[in-house]
C-alpha cells in the first residue's frame, strides 16, 4: 500500500479538567514518534458543562517514516465527522456529545464497541469497527513495545 492510498489513524480524546487527557495524548504522541511513526496532535478547549470537554485530536500514520522515503504526511487538525478510528470519553454524556455530532459513525467504520470502567472516573473508549479500529489497536501495542 503506497502512502498516497493511505489514511491516517485518528483518535480523539475528551476530558474535563484535571482528568488527564492532555497526558494521555502527549503520551500517545510521544510513544508514536519514539517507535518512529509520524504523529500530531491538536487540542481544542471547553468550559466543561457549557461546551463540552476539552478535545485532543490525533492522527498517526500507520506507516513507520523510515519506509516514507522522507514525505511526510499532511495532517487534520480537527476531527472529520465520521472519520474516526477511536474516541475516548471521560463520562458517557461526552460520549453521547461526541455522537450527537456526528463524529462517529458506525454505518462508515462497522459496528462499535463499548467499554467501560468502573473506577473513581468512568473511562468510556468507543472502539470503531473497520480497518482502523484493529490498526488502532495493533498500532498501540506495537508502539507502547518499542517505546518501552
Amino acid at each position: 500500500m503506497t502512502m498516497s492510498n493511505q489514511r491516517p489513524i485518528t483518535l480523539l480524546i475528551c476530558a474535563l479538567g484535571g482528568e488527564g487527557g492532555g497526558v494521555l495524548a502527549q503520551w500517545l504522541v510521544d510513544a508514536a514518534t519514539r517507535a518512529g511513526y509520524a504523529a500530531q496532535s491538536t487540542s481544542i478547549p471547553g468550559v466543561a458543562q457549557r461546551t463540552g470537554a476539552t478535545t485532543y485530536y490525533l492522527e498517526v500514520f500507520p506507516q513507520p517514516q523510515a519506509v516514507l522515503g522522507g514525505r511526510r504526511p499532511v495532517f487534520g487538525l480537527v476531527p472529520v465527522p465520521g472519520a474516526l478510528d477511536a474516541l475516548v470519553c471521560s463520562e458517557l454524556l461526552e460520549a453521547a456529545r461526541q455522537v450527537t455530532l456526528g463524529l462517529p459513525d458506525a454505518a462508515r467504520n462497522g459496528a462499535g464497541m463499548t467499554m467501560s470502567n468502573q473506577g473513581p472516573i468512568t473511562l468510556l473508549i468507543c472502539a470503531l469497527g473497520g480497518e482502523g479500529g484493529g490498526v488502532l489497536a495493533q498500532w498501540l501495542v506495537d508502539a507502547a513495545t518499542r517505546a518501552g
